[in-house]
């Protein structure tokens, strides 16, 4: 019979490292398109906004 550390080294080949994954890069709004995105819906709310009577 072999011994545990038989076993293992026979079950449990040396495999090579594994890299890690590539992070991929995901789109995302700068922070100047957020402000025009804000400004813009901005100005068509406050376009949309009706007239003042009198």
């Amino acid at each position: 019979m072999g011994t545990v550390a038989s076993a293992k080294l026979a079950c449990n080949p040396a495999l090579p490292p594994v890299p890690p994954p590539q992070a991929t890069p995901v789109p995302t709004l700068g922070e100047w398109a957020l402000a025009l995105l804000v400004t813009m819906l901005g100005l068509l709310g406050w376009r949309q906004r009706p007239a003042r009577q009198g």
